[in-house]
Parts: C-alpha cells; structure tokens; sequence
C-alpha cells in the first residue's frame, strides 16, 4: 500500500495555504459588508441567544451627532452606529486590524467615518501592544491579557479622548472595548463624558458581578457611578 498523507495534516496546509494566499474572507452581516482575516472569527451579527453581546443587538436602535468607537476592531459596532450618527470617530491601534476597518469602511461607502490607528488612554504617549500570535486580531496594551506569551509587540501612539474634545460639538454615545484597559480610557476622557453626558457602552474585563442584585463591584462601574452613571449589567460572556 501506498503511504497516505492524513485528511486531518492535508486540511491544516490548505488553510495555511489560504491564510497566506488570501489572508481575508468577505461577507454580508446584517446587510453590511465585511472583510476579516481568514484565520479570525466573521463579525457579529444580531444574536438572540450569544451572552454578552446583548447591547450589540441595541445599536440600530440608538442615533445621535458624534459617536465614539474605543477599540473598534474590523468595525462590527463601527459600520452600524454609522448607519445613525452623523459622525463616527474609531480607534484601532491594531495596524493590520485598522487597515481592515478602514476597508470595511470604504466598501460600505460610509463618508462620516474616520478611522484613527491610535489607542486611548488616561496619558499620550507611546506604548506596545501585543499582539496575540494564534490571532492577529487580538491584541492588548496589557501584556498579561488573555495569558499568552506575545510574540509581536508594536509601538502605537496613545492619545487621552479629552485631546479631541474641542474638534466635537456633541458626543452622544461611546462604546469601549479594549481588552482590560476601560478604567483608564475613562479616565483619560472625563472631560468628554461629563459635559456631553453621553450613553456608554463599556465591556469590562475580570467584573465583579453581584448577580443577587445584578450590579457590577468592580473598579470601572464603581468609577462610573461616582461620576453620575446609573451602571447597567447587560450580559456577562
């Protein structure tokens, strides 16, 4: 008998193969086009049953003037809220993760976007975000985010969000999503938030969930509530 190579090693070079010849896969969600690594997981789309995602399903509910997306990936929040506001501003310091965006921008042909390669913080500067080496798509200026050893490490710029306050003439609406670091984002927009009082839609990472009372102890929902907020629990993934 001849020797056979196994289905299971054929399939895992043709998705190399694919990776590294057609490194995106496109598709429509919820009538909007997308572009996304091969390799990385398709946008979400309106789920009834996902935890977690439950203010996702709320945004085409939601308009305003000015719309902040803090960790705006390939633009799954970014292309929908776009849909209601009259401008969106994303932040993505991914660089491979920002030029997709800004692809998915452009192919929806959505003119009051604009994409900045620029994480947010409570201080500018410059900082490394690691990158997560089984998934380009993933990556965090918290080295110890999801306890793996980062392989690739790239300087981005940091910006607070109070720096763009004077170029905005009302913030109605901010959602964060950046991997561990919302406090500090917070902290670093306090000027934007407490005069414009906008809605935020925060992800928090390591919660800490009273669910008897379904309120949120941890640091973030804490600090929001000191500045006015009535903290909301959506979901926990």
């Amino acid at each position: 008998m001849k020797p056979t190579t196994p289905i299971w090693l054929l399939k895992k070079v043709t998705n190399r193969t694919l990776e590294k010849l057609v490194p995106l896969k496109r598709g429509n969600v919820d009538g909007l086009q997308y572009y996304w690594l091969r390799k990385g997981s398709p946008p979400q789309g309106r789920s009834p049953i996902q935890r977690g995602v439950e203010f996702h399903d709320r945004i085409g509910l939601i308009s305003g003037n000015i719309a902040i997306d803090v960790g705006a990936n390939i633009g799954s929040y970014t292309l929908r809220l776009a849909r209601n506001f009259r401008q969106v501003l994303a932040f993505e310091p991914n660089p491979q993760v920002s030029s997709i965006l800004r692809m998915n921008v452009a192919a929806n042909k959505f003119h009051n976007v604009t994409v900045n390669q620029i994480a947010l913080s409570e201080a500018e500067g410059m900082l490394p975000i690691h990158i997560d080496p089984k998934h380009e798509g993933h990556g965090s200026l918290n080295p110890l985010h999801y306890g793996v050893s980062y392989d690739e490490v790239i300087p981005v710029v940091v910006r607070r969000m109070d720096d763009y306050y004077n170029q905005l003439e009302r913030v109605d609406f901010v959602k964060i999503d950046v991997e561990g670091l919302e406090l500090q984002v917070l902290k670093g927009g306090i000027e934007t938030i407490s005069v414009w009082r906008p809605l935020l839609a925060v992800e928090i990472h390591c919660p800490a969930i009273r669910s008897a009372i379904g309120r949120c102890a941890c640091e973030t929902c804490s600090y929001l509530s000191k500045t006015g907020y009535d903290v909301e629990v959506t979901g926990e993934s």
